[in-house]
């Protein structure tokens, strides 16, 4: 008996020593936060999925999730001392890179042997400031057109084509839009509202100039000419937001209509696909977006990059993850979920050529073209032309005249520019 007692307490003693030995080594394990905007369910789990990958093959790191972040949280964050290892930021990092609160990766991407012309250039020159890359690309959203088959197809409307235009745009969306029910109020519409800063830049429009110092409101004749033609075309064709509230369903922001078939046409974001991905109840496609009423076509952009902070205390390790979720293979996940475009190049033309709707690839068309933009690389740009935005909203409620609208704008924003 004494002799089966002592062989019960050397495995209990051993057992102990095993798992003192085991927690030890997890405690040793570099822990790093990876804050992420994406709150969906879907992008969570692919998320998960590229963290135990890298957990996998770096047993020395671990990687804690805080999803469905916002940019705020993160700011606060920094100013605590207290910031993610590694974090999603979009819409450009020019105010944290001027702020120098970003780690700078050159040396990293050379030690890691990375070749960024993987990666699309507008994305890399975004990110590079001085020579300096301070984030990593993730993610490319450009904009195309997304259409009802089946809409066009009962109104007997050809499909839009790769050489369109503006004006055959809004005779399309006229013909889409109206009361088929005859009930006294609209019930189809031949397009989506189309936002105004957008709508200038597709035109070659700017409310700066490119050192971000001058108002151009008052010195650019053309913007006089496109917010009245952008006026007209979203009273006669696009729904009011009293219309708009009456669309059923969920979705992306700004898809609501386009899913519901109340809308037949939509200017549409890329990662407005994946609330598309799941649809059945009626057949759509893409189109190129149309060219300007003056003529130009500017090849607009929006970003997502993966950014450490310069007090990150792994930076190794955290790069190491960077890398790793922006690899060829990850990209892959992140692309097959039309979330947005994957920077990486190959990942893109991987998941946005070989699969339904027909003119997928279009999207990629314009990636290839991509050279301006959404947001400038010009410190506090969203804070400087607010006066502009809240003008806006006035002018296409009908509650203010253009001139009126533009001179209120020119005068806020050049106070602004002053003090900064």
């Amino acid at each position: 008996m004494k002799k089966l007692w002592s062989g019960i307490l050397v495995v209990l003693l051993l057992s102990v020593m095993v798992a003192g030995c085991g927690g030890r080594q997890a405690d040793k394990r570099a822990v790093i936060t990876f804050a992420s905007a994406e709150a969906g369910a879907e992008q969570i789990a692919i998320m998960q999925k590229i963290i135990d990958r890298f957990e996998m093959e770096y047993p020395g790191i671990k990687v804690k999730l805080d999803w469905g972040t916002t940019q705020q949280k993160i700011l606060t964050q920094i100013a605590g001392g207290n910031p993610p290892d590694v974090f999603m930021w979009w819409s450009g990092i020019t105010d944290l890179a001027e702020r120098d609160v970003l780690l700078p990766l050159n040396r990293y991407v050379d030690q890691e042997g990375i070749d960024m012309k993987q990666y699309y250039k507008c994305l890399v020159d975004y990110y590079t400031f001085d020579g300096r890359l301070y984030a990593f690309p993730m993610q490319l959203k450009t904009n195309c057109i997304i259409y009802n088959k089946d809409i066009f197809d009962k109104a007997k409307v050809a499909y839009p084509q790769e050489n369109w235009t503006w004006d055959d745009y809004c005779r399309i969306a006229g013909k889409l839009t109206g009361d088929f029910d005859n009930d006294g109020i609209r019930d189809s519409f031949g397009a989506g509202n189309v936002l105004w800063f957008e709508w200038l830049l597709w035109s070659g429009c700017r409310v700066l100039n490119d050192d971000g110092k001058k108002c151009l409101l008052d010195s650019d004749p053309r913007i006089r000419k496109l917010l009245p033609i952008l006026y007209k075309f979203n009273k006669e064709v696009c729904p009011t937001p009293a219309e708009a509230s009456t669309f059923a369903g969920s979705g992306a922001a700004g898809a609501q209509g386009f899913l519901s078939q109340r809308v037949a046409m939509q200017v549409a974001p890329a990662f407005m696909l994946s609330a598309l991905a799941p649809v059945k109840n009626f057949r759509w496609d893409i189109a190129p977006l149309p060219q300007g009423p003056l003529g130009e076509k500017v090849h607009t952009f929006d970003d997502a990059g993966l950014c450490i902070p310069r007090a990150v205390k792994h930076p190794e390790e955290a790069f190491k993850f960077v890398a790793f979720y922006c690899n060829e293979e990850n990209q892959k996940l992140l692309g097959a979920s039309r979330n947005g475009i994957p920077a990486n190049r190959k990942a893109a033309e991987a998941t946005y050529t070989a699969s339904s709707p027909e003119h997928l690839y279009y999207y990629l068309k314009e990636a290839d073209k991509a050279d301006t933009p959404l947001v400038p690389r010009i410190r506090n740009y969203m804070e400087i032309i607010k006066p502009l935005s809240d003008q806006m909203d006035l002018f296409f409620l009908g509650q203010i005249d253009l001139d009126n609208a533009l001179s209120i704008s020119s005068a806020r924003i050049r106070s602004k520019l002053q003090k900064h």
